[in-house]
């Protein structure tokens, strides 16, 4: 009898202690998520358990920062998890995945799948972590790149789609100063870039004693169509597109011209950043907003040296053509 109660006093305490167990890891598993969702960051050392990161050289600080800077830097929100699921392998170890989905500039990004194990240390459970815990694919130092990619501007086009506002190939000719010989020999090079290009030599001068310049740096002189770029001591060249208006004067009441935004623009147009293109007249106002086409970008996780390793997630950029 003594026996019996005895070995049913063992099975309850047995009971108790693994029904404690799966509370306590429930709880864990939740207090995650919530910092997740939150974003409340700094309650990880609350859940997590501290060899798993000191052993890949973190510190709990340096696990904080990266998801601040991750998660906030690229103004990543609206985080939810789904598909949560705890199983356990033993009583000190439980399987622990999840599903996050949350928004970003490029859009909303769902799916992303996350693994992990919670484990017994020192009488509690904590969770395992490693990089891939902030994103699917981060191992060791990766680190995340986010970029945007500016859409070229649409273009305008008549029904015969004969171009009214193109994006043409032009070539930035420029000097950079370091090319350039000293004394006499340095007067004849600008002489002679002057004549061959018909610029002002005192506007060549102007522009190579601006303030910001320096003896490597390539300094802008003129546009030119590339045919007519040749090469002479002295001058360099740079690709660029610019807008271009194949009636010039002709059409320029109809189709108008573009320019940088200014204070005023950024004020009205809180969408707009500092150096956008954007109509200031004709057409090129009016029809502005899809002249400007959609944005693209991509969020990437690369290695310590920068090299990609992962798209996590990637827009392309439109341009748009109208025709009128």
């Amino acid at each position: 009898m003594t026996f019996v109660f005895a070995s049913l006093t063992g099975l309850i305490i047995y009971k108790v202690i693994i029904e404690n167990d799966s509370s306590e890891v429930n709880k864990k598993a939740d207090a995650f998520i919530q910092i997740l969702e939150n974003k409340d960051y700094d309650n990880l050392d609350k859940v997590l358990e501290p060899q798993s990161y000191t052993s890949l050289e973190y510190s709990l600080d340096d696990v904080i920062k990266k998801y601040q800077q991750i998660f906030n830097g690229i103004q990543i929100n609206h985080i939810h998890a789904s598909n949560i699921k705890i199983n356990k392998i033993n009583n000190q170890e439980y399987d622990f995945t999840f599903r996050l989905s949350f928004t970003t500039p490029l859009g909303k990004l769902e799916g992303l799948n996350y693994h992990t194990k919670i484990i017994k240390t020192n009488h509690h459970f904590l969770l395992k972590w490693d990089p891939s815990l902030i994103l699917p694919g981060m191992e060791g130092k990766d680190k995340v790149s986010f970029r945007v990619l500016k859409a070229e501007r649409g273009e305008i086009k008549d029904r015969l789609n004969n171009g009214l506002a193109i994006n043409k190939e032009f070539k930035s000719l420029g000097i950079v100063p370091s090319d350039l010989k000293e004394g006499d020999e340095k007067k004849k090079i600008l002489e002679t870039i002057s004549q061959v290009f018909d610029i002002p030599i005192d506007e060549i001068n102007q522009k190579l004693n601006q303030s910001w310049v320096k003896d490597d740096l390539f300094v802008p002189i003129k546009m030119i169509d590339p045919s007519k770029a040749e090469e002479m001591p002295g001058v360099t060249y740079q690709n660029t597109k610019r807008r271009y208006y194949p009636l010039k004067e002709a059409a320029a009441h109809l189709i108008g011209y573009t320019g940088k935004v200014t204070k005023e623009d950024l004020e009205k147009h809180p969408s707009l950043a500092e150096g956008d293109i954007i109509g200031k007249s004709g057409l090129e106002k009016t029809l502005d907003k899809d002249l400007r086409g959609t944005n693209g970008g991509e969020i990437i996780i690369v290695d310590e040296q920068g090299h990609k390793k992962q798209v996590v997630q990637e827009t392309k950029k439109l341009m748009e053509k109208m025709f009128i």
